[in-house]
C-alpha cells in the first residue's frame, strides 16, 4: 500500500516507492500508452486534468471511500487532508512531465486547490464538496469554469 500506519504527517504517511510506483510508472505509462496512440490516430488537441483536493471525512450521502482507508491505517485529519493533497498534486505533475512529452498536442487542466480558493472554504466547505470524491453543483460549476477558460486560452472554442 501507499501509507504508513500512525503517521502524523504526509511526508510521512506516503510510501515513496510505493507512490513512484503507482503514480509516476504505472499510471504515467498507461497516459503514454493512450497518448502514443491517440496523437498517432489524430491532430486533434488532447486536454488531461488531475482533480482537485479532496477531503477524506466520510461525508456526503454516497461513499465514505477515503476516510475508510486513513482509518484502518491510523491516520487522522488534517494529515489525510494533506496526503490527498500531496497525492493529487503528485498525480498533476505526473500529467504534465507526460504532457511535455507531446508538446502542442497534450495540454493538462490545473483544477488541483480550485474549491479552495472560494473565500468561505475554510468555513463552508460542503457548500462545494457533496461527498468525498465529488463536488457539489456549485464546486463542479467553479471547475467547469477553470476548465472552459483553459480551453478558450487554448483555442479550443
Amino acid at each position: 500500500g501507499l501509507l504508513e500506519e500512525s503517521a502524523t504527517s504526509a511526508t510521512a504517511a506516503l510510501k515513496e516507492t510505493e507512490v513512484k510506483a503507482f503514480i509516476d510508472d504505472g499510471l504515467g505509462g498507461y497516459y503514454r500508452k493512450i497518448l502514443d496512440t491517440v496523437t498517432q490516430g489524430t491532430d486533434v488537441p488532447v486536454f488531461l486534468h488531475a482533480y482537485d483536493h479532496p477531503i477524506p471525512n466520510g461525508t456526503g450521502s454516497s461513499g465514505p471511500w477515503l476516510k475508510p482507508v486513513f482509518d484502518l491505517k491510523k491516520i487522522n485529519q488534517p494529515v489525510s487532508d494533506a496526503v490527498m493533497k500531496t497525492l493529487i498534486d503528485r498525480l498533476y505533475q505526473m500529467l504534465k512531465t507526460v504532457a511535455d512529452e507531446y508538446p502542442g498536442r497534450v495540454h493538462v487542466l490545473a483544477l488541483n486547490g480550485t474549491l479552495a480558493k472560494e473565500p468561505d472554504f475554510v468555513t463552508d466547505s460542503p457548500k462545494y464538496w457533496a461527498n468525498e470524491l465529488h463536488a457539489t453543483a456549485l464546486g463542479f460549476g467553479i471547475l467547469a469554469n477553470v476548465v472552459q477558460l483553459e480551453l478558450a486560452t487554448a483555442g479550443v472554442k
